[in-house]
């Protein structure tokens, strides 16, 4: 009795409704857990890319002032030696850039590591306090060589050198000895050696602080990878208990169920029979669905009047088609507002379907695609053909005229062709407008006309 009662109400059982809600919270819970730790990794993977492009990009304006300075010894140093006006001319195109300047101040106005910039402003004030040294050389040079200071060619910066009396008096040879001395001697390098290393000491500390980022966010990212690992490790338990009650709580009665079904047996599992019924449900839905879907796809391609392939299939297949192989058709019926003007659109249409049937009776092969693709206009596409094919088409064509002969007793309609055939260097629209070109040269022939396309020499196309 007490088995018979339990069964009855289902005491001890858990039931769908509380696992589904167990199964929300807890998925709940864990896609929190999942979304958060991605985006602490993604907030953390960007501050590492934002931090090291921002000290990378200081590093290479630091760079710039080493680069600055380096360029005006090496072209003082050269003119000093050669006497070649191009080198102190560079030098000044450099100066006047101002490049070193520049990047000290997006230094300053974009970052704000005071130390870095000090030692920077000192290798700056440095090497233009050496530039008056520098000046002073480029005058004893031009003067040793005969140069005249004054032309107007000359930089202010050299023709306001003041030269000392002894130096002013001195040979040029000696005036060269000076310059030399000024550009290559000890006092200049000892300034070059400290402009080098306040630089150096500022890229210095810019590598410290990037190892420094570095090493911090390597150890932010793999705490954040360890806690998603985690969580991910979690949410594979959860997936595998998840998938255990389903069978435990749902599959296994529901086969059990079908089996007491197919053996004619009485189950408690209430819908049993619902399953079988939605499993043939959807089977008459796909089967219906398929068949909706091949008549919309073929209606969507196809011009309903003829039945032939419409704009949408011409594009489609030409899309697939290799155009330096192929044979292409343009043509149209000859007076075809005369025939809907005399004798109706109805019989304006009738001549559009009897086209489409001699266009598909006299180009049926494989290769063959024929398209109505406007009005009375229609083409026909031969796939993996050559010129050898134009007497072929010619006669197809010719043979679609003759068909149209017989086939009205008030009219006869006749079709003029333009043929073209691809080239290499042909898309779409280049060889439409060559077949289009020769379906011109057709009409104004006579009507009824067959014309291939021919280029500027007189040649038919290939």
């Amino acid at each position: 009795m007490k088995k018979e009662k339990k069964e009855a109400t289902g005491r001890g059982v858990i039931s769908l409704k509380t696992v589904g809600l167990i199964i929300t919270l807890v998925g709940a819970v864990i896609t929190g857990a999942l979304i958060t730790s991605l985006f602490l990794l993604s907030n953390r993977y960007r501050h590492v890319i934002d931090s090291t492009s921002a000290y990378m990009e200081y590093k290479g304006y630091a760079q710039e002032v080493q680069a600055g300075s380096d360029y005006l010894t090496e072209q003082v140093r050269s003119y000093v030696v050669t006497g070649e006006e191009k080198y102190y001319k560079n030098y000044f195109i450099e100066s006047d850039s101002k490049r070193r300047e520049n990047a000290l101040e997006s230094l300053e106005n974009k970052f704000n590591v005071e130390s870095v910039t000090n030692h920077l402003e000192d290798a700056v004030a440095e090497s233009i306090h050496l530039m008056d040294q520098e000046y002073y050389a480029m005058r004893l040079v031009m003067e040793a060589n005969g140069e005249d200071v004054n032309d107007a060619d000359v930089p202010a910066a050299i023709k306001n050198v003041q030269l000392k009396e002894a130096d002013s008096a001195a040979t040029p040879e000696d005036k060269i000895d000076t310059a030399t001395e000024l550009v290559f001697g000890e006092g200049y390098n000892e300034s070059k050696g400290f402009i080098i290393g306040n630089i150096q000491a500022a890229i210095d500390i810019l590598d410290e602080m990037l190892e420094n980022n570095v090493v911090q966010s390597a150890y932010d990212l793999k705490v954040i990878l360890v806690f998603q690992q985690v969580v991910i490790g979690v949410n594979v338990l959860f997936g595998v208990l998840l998938v255990g009650g389903m069978f435990v709580f749902l599959i296994r009665p529901v086969r059990i169920a079908v089996k007491k079904i197919n053996g004619n047996e009485k189950v408690r599992v209430q819908g049993s029979k619902e399953y079988r019924y939605l499993a043939e449900a959807f089977n008459h839905f796909y089967d219906l669905n398929a068949t909706t879907q091949e008549r919309l796809s073929f209606e969507a391609e196809h011009d309903k009047l003829t039945g032939l392939y419409n704009r949408t299939g011409y594009d489609k297949i030409f899309s697939q088609v290799k155009l330096d192989k192929c044979a292409y058709v343009l043509l149209d019926i000859d007076q075809f507002k005369l025939i809907n003007d005399s004798f109706g659109h109805a019989s304006g249409d009738a001549a559009l379907v009897r086209v489409g049937k001699a266009l598909s009776k006299y180009f049926h092969s494989k290769n063959a695609n024929v398209f109505r693709i406007g009005g009375d206009e229609f083409a026909v596409l031969l796939e993996g053909v050559s010129k050898n094919y134009e007497k072929a088409i010619i006669e197809k064509c010719n043979s679609v005229n003759k068909e149209l002969e017989k086939a009205f007793e008030e009219f006869i309609p006749t079709m003029s062709f333009g043929v073209a055939f691809g080239e290499a260097d042909d898309n779409t629209d280049t060889l439409f407008k060559k077949a289009d070109e020769a379906l011109y040269q057709a009409k104004e022939a006579n009507k009824g006309k067959v014309s291939i396309f021919k280029t500027k020499d007189g040649k038919k196309s290939a």
